[in-house]
């Protein structure tokens, strides 16, 4: 029987998580158009990134599971939590991260509709599931069940909804977490395509009540 552990990501782990990063989302476009091919190049850029948003807030946060026989990361989520209603802010990207111009304003046309429609719709104090994956070979071992729910748990504590923005990989799991569809969407900007469902679980304080 395979020996998970819960842990925080620590400044060790950088590498490896963000190699796990882009084999878990291999060849799924909006993976692509927000962090691009699986390059060393783009798994260092990825790298910065991930660091330099965590100076951002003291209420973001990444967490691991790690195979303690094998010493290697089985999966991962970042979660940013928002204890209090501030409005969310457009944010204009300089994506770097792909070659050609063509691309870059395909992914730029993506990555806008996806915060619009987030804008349009997240209007409350939250918390955010910003990314979650699970390496191929450990998938089907509740891995990101576990990740998950450890947001549910905060979030039912701190009587907060949950917003996500599912794949359809991803979409049995967060429902059968209580996670509840807000709007389903298919974008097509060049060679990126993807379909999603904007996603709200409610706080159950009578949970809560019982952990």
């Amino acid at each position: 029987m395979v020996n998970f552990v819960l842990d925080k990501v620590g400044d060790a782990d950088w590498d490896e998580l963000v190699e796990a990063q882009f084999r878990s989302f291999s060849g799924e476009p909006y993976h692509d158009a927000l962090f691009g091919f699986n390059t060393r190049e783009n798994q260092i850029e990825t790298k910065k990134r991930h660091i330099h948003e965590l100076t951002e807030s003291t209420s973001y946060l990444w967490l691991k599971i790690v195979d303690q026989d094998a010493g290697k990361i089985a999966g991962a989520a970042y979660w940013k939590i928002k204890p209090n209603y501030i409005p969310l802010n457009r944010e204009e990207l300089n994506i770097t991260w792909l070659d050609s111009q063509e691309d870059r304003e395909a992914a730029n046309r993506l990555l806008m509709t996806v915060q619009d429609r987030k804008l349009a719709n997240v209007k409350e104090a939250h918390i955010q599931l910003e990314l979650l994956f699970v390496t191929p070979e450990y998938q089907r071992h509740g891995i990101g069940t576990r990740l998950l729910k450890w947001g549910c748990d905060l979030a039912d504590h701190m009587a907060l909804p949950i917003w996500i923005e599912s794949s359809r990989e991803g979409y049995r799991m967060y429902c059968s977490q209580g996670v509840e569809d807000v709007e389903y969407h298919v974008i097509e900007a060049g060679r990126f395509k993807t379909a999603y469902t904007l996603m709200r679980r409610s706080p159950n304080l009578q949970a809560a009540l019982l952990n």
